[in-house]
């Protein structure tokens, strides 16, 4: 059974951002699926899946400090078949390389501090959603207090829609990034 926590010297927010990036960005479409849950804001838990195969174990992040952020990977409590496990080790090299640069191995922990230039500053929340489509500029409208009928209008879409996509997103990222109600400007 595949479980394994490391305590790493990168700031929680910077870390979920690139996991986060990572398996947004996955090598093929429904390689692998996720869920990120943020409960608190120094936890987040990411559950993996792919169509086929089910669940496939959850990689967890705790803020220990500001500059420290332990990583739980964890292999779900029912038994993995082989095919199961395969893909779900070949899912964490893959967010490993992606995140880290290259794989990390027993005798060898990658220098994180490294890895710290190659990652975008974060100041505003909607810069943690990928900008793909409209969803970072509505995002940004959001913030800013524009309704959802007048971001509808801007991307040419109907305000159902803009609902429905901030809905989505704030299932995928938290209300913290994609709250539910920002006030109106006057």
């Amino acid at each position: 059974m595949l479980n394994y926590s490391e305590e790493l010297e990168i700031p929680l927010d910077v870390l979920d951002a690139a996991i986060c990036q990572a398996l947004d960005n996955a090598p093929v479409p429904g390689w692998i699926e996720f869920e990120r849950q943020q409960r608190t804001l120094g936890s987040v838990t990411y559950w993996l899946r792919q169509r086929e195969l089910g669940g496939l174990g959850t990689l967890k992040l705790h803020k220990r400090t500001d500059a420290i952020t332990e990583m739980n990977i964890a292999e779900p409590a029912r038994r993995l078949d082989a095919r199961q496990r395969r893909h779900f080790e070949e899912v964490i090299a893959y967010v490993d390389l992606e995140v880290f640069g290259a794989v990390a191995t027993d005798d060898e922990l990658l220098a994180t501090a490294s890895i710290a230039p190659e990652l975008p500053f974060v100041t505003q929340p909607w810069e943690r959603v990928p900008d793909e489509g409209y969803d970072r500029e509505m995002l940004r409208l959001w913030h800013d207090g524009v309704s959802a009928e007048a971001i509808g209008r801007q991307v040419c879409v109907g305000k159902r829609r803009i609902h429905n996509r901030l809905y989505e997103l704030r299932k995928k990222y938290g209300p913290e990034i994609v709250p539910l109600r920002i006030p109106k400007h006057k």
